[in-house]
């Protein structure tokens, strides 16, 4: 209407506006879905730079405002209109599997709205490399910082769509039969003790797993893959059963 302030849109979904102060997304009916706001309050829209991504319900938002140096991520899940705010996208935003949604260092976002986010510090790591188990339903995300080299190990499991604690270490080694073996972060310097963990995990070498002896029954049959695929589905929809059975 006359003397509203003029807001882009994205992906012909929402609205978004740096007016009076604030950083604001809207629905595409005016309805405002999240404020937040701005460091310098006389700026308008094109003093900002805004850039966006469509995966699946998520519409992932990147505002860098006037005069600041912090990027902005923004997370929308368009079915509920719920918004939340992840800067850690601005260090690695990777696709979960089967698009399930997307990983950044300390959690994830899936599309189905739920938002896993763990308390482990993630300031400077940076994407490093993804390991998948040979059985097509594990996931493991290391996050790395080019400074001082500690790492962060994401596991994510895509038949129950969930991300598991990640692990803090110095450094690792991942052996063929899926032993994990992680040197503990030192928290107070150098020291002359180191200690170790162990941990046992699907992330098997490929030859390892190849001389396993074969499944048997109709299972067996379908092969890892769209066995994967049809668990995950299977799973989702009692997730939507049982959500919508706890709605009044």
């Amino acid at each position: 209407g006359p003397g509203r302030p003029p807001r882009a849109g994205l992906a012909g979904e929402l609205l978004v506006g740096v007016d009076g102060g604030r950083l604001t997304i809207a629905a595409p009916d005016g309805r405002e879905l999240h404020r937040e706001p701005l460091v310098e309050a006389l700026q308008t829209l094109a003093d900002a730079r805004i850039a966006h991504a469509r995966l699946g319900t998520l519409l992932l938002v990147r505002v860098r405002p006037y005069q600041e140096e912090t990027e902005r991520h923004l997370v929308v899940h368009l079915p509920t209109g719920t918004v939340t705010r992840i800067d850690a996208l601005g260090q690695a935003c990777l696709r979960l599997p089967a698009d399930q949604g997307v990983a950044f260092p300390g959690g994830c976002h899936l599309v189905d709205g739920t938002v896993r986010t763990f308390d482990q510090p993630v300031d400077g790591l940076v994407y490093e490399r993804t390991v998948l188990s040979p059985n097509g339903e594990d996931v493991l995300y290391e996050f790395r910082s080019p400074t001082d080299g500690r790492a962060l190990l994401q596991p994510y499991n895509s038949v129950r769509q969930e991300a598991s604690a990640p692990l803090p270490c110095q450094g690792y080694a991942l052996l063929a039969d899926g032993t994990l073996v992680a040197l503990r972060p030192a928290e107070d310097g150098p020291t002359r003790l180191h200690p170790v963990q162990l941990w046992q995990t699907p992330f098997t070498s490929e030859r390892f797993a190849a001389e396993q002896p074969p499944g048997s029954g109709p299972l067996a049959r379908i092969g890892n893959a769209d066995l994967v695929r049809g668990l995950a589905d299977c799973l989702a929809l009692a997730r939507l059963a049982a959500a919508g059975a706890d709605t009044p």
